[in-house]
């Protein structure tokens, strides 16, 4: 069985994996991205404040402004750098042990204590089918991972199990894939994981 994938340890962290350079970039992509979009709302004096409030700001407006962003994100220069970056290919043939094919992104914008978009519990084979060999990459790419900036709740109990879900969707039609099962906060399976720019 594959090292960074056994039964113990179903996820593996990689300290310092991207040059952090390339960060600054995305930064500078998606200020000047935001900066467009609250010049056509005319919202005056946007350049004085900084990026994360310009997004909280966003939010406040409309959570569709945030969500449209997704899509323009993968459009970057610098996001397109980072996912076709050979290293990253060379890791995911070493976890499929063979050459790796095909990758698609996502993006997510979860702002500093605002936990009104958290993800429930999913399963993230509920969106690629049980079929389909696997490896999900997250990294974050504007703040390193911290106690008001979030992070992942990993389960780290391995199964091979693909739960029976339910779809759920908010006003906004955010919609989500919840698992039929409960898992308690208190479980000692649940892993917080936390990212600085760079890890992976």
């Amino acid at each position: 069985m594959n090292k960074f994938l056994s039964k113990n340890k179903n996820f593996l962290v990689k300290k310092n994996f991207f040059d952090k350079k390339i960060f600054k970039i995305f930064y500078e992509e998606l200020d000047k991205e935001v900066n467009k979009i609250l010049k056509t709302l005319r919202i005056t004096q946007y350049k004085k404040l900084s990026l994360d409030i310009k997004l909280l700001l966003l939010e406040e407006i409309d959570h569709k402004l945030i969500s449209d962003l997704y899509s323009k994100i993968k459009t970057f220069k610098s996001i397109n750098k980072i996912l076709n970056l050979s290293k990253i290919k060379k890791l995911l043939s070493k976890l499929f042990k063979s050459e790796f094919r095909s990758h698609t992104s996502a993006v997510r914008i979860d702002l500093s204590n605002n936990t009104n978009w958290n993800l429930k519990w999913h399963q993230e084979s509920n969106y690629v089918g049980h079929e389909k060999k696997h490896v999900f990459i997250w990294f974050p790419i504007l703040h390193s991972q911290s106690d008001t900036s979030g992070g992942l709740e990993i389960y780290k109990k391995f199964t091979n199990n693909i739960f029976p879900f339910r779809k759920e969707s908010n006003k906004d039609h955010q919609i989500q894939k919840v698992p039929l099962i409960n898992i308690s906060e208190k479980d000692k399976n649940i892993q917080h994981v936390k990212l600085n720019i760079g890890d992976i």
